[in-house]
């Protein structure tokens, strides 16, 4: 792109002087790439001259949608999500510029954008630019509403909803995990929901089966009610144990 730019510039200076009939100009354009022949030819025609040289800068550099992010994410499942931010780079200007989800068509110059609309299932948003030099590009950013994955210690032998939320918890799309936990006189407890299936697990990196297992109806601190696996360690335990779920 670099050398484009030298030339282009260097004929338009050629153009301007009264070298502009001189032997060598025409030479050098001879002797320059088709890509610059064309550039010039327009040039010399006298018209369009703006146009013509924006479009032949885009084509060594098409429209690039560089990133394209929203401040949401992925969220527990139950929540409720009331506005949404999205924010984005291209690489150049563009002359239009939409997004789905009922949004459609924004100002051109906009790189972040608001949308407040309501919504509690799985979301994906749509930037569509044009450079208005034949070049497009799309990109997408998504929410997602997950379940938790919970893990922790307890000397209950079962839990209700409102202990196993007090349990150390992240968002999961698989039950496979690695924790590593301290009992005292307590025992480990691990939840997933149920759609996961069931679980293999090792202690210390040896294969264990010495587990409980319970399905209940789990409602999380965001109110989704999802089945859940709920699986205790048969013995009470004291230690720093790491366990792998599978």
């Amino acid at each position: 792109m670099k050398k484009t730019i030298f030339f282009a510039l260097l004929f338009v200076s050629f153009m301007n002087t009264s070298f502009a009939q001189d032997k060598k100009v025409s030479e050098f354009i001879e002797n320059t790439t088709p890509s610059i022949n064309a550039f010039v030819m327009v040039i010399q025609d006298g018209t369009n001259q703006k146009v013509s040289i924006d479009n032949l800068l885009k084509a060594d550099d098409p429209i690039n949608i560089t990133s394209f992010i929203n401040n949401r994410n992925d969220l527990e499942n139950g929540t409720t999500v009331t506005s949404t931010q999205l924010d984005w780079v291209i690489n150049d200007a563009v002359t239009s510029q939409s997004l789905n989800n009922s949004i459609g068509s924004i100002s051109a110059a906009l790189r972040t954008y608001t949308h407040t609309s309501t919504y509690s299932t799985n979301r994906t948003y749509t930037l569509s630019v044009d450079d208005g030099g034949g070049h497009t590009d799309t990109a997408s950013t998504q929410i997602r509403f997950l379940n938790s994955n919970y893990y922790g210690v307890s000397s209950n032998t079962t839990l209700n909803a409102g202990q196993i939320n007090a349990l150390g918890h992240s968002l999961s799309t698989s039950k496979a995990q690695t924790r590593s936990l301290s009992p005292s006189s307590q025992y480990i407890y691990i939840a997933y929901p149920n759609a996961y299936g069931s679980a293999t697990f090792t202690v210390n990196g040896l294969s264990n089966n010495d587990w409980t297992l319970s399905t209940q109806s789990h409602t999380n601190a965001s109110g989704a009610t999802v089945s859940y696996n709920v699986y205790r360690t048969n013995n009470l335990l004291t230690g720093t144990y790491t366990i792998g779920v599978n």
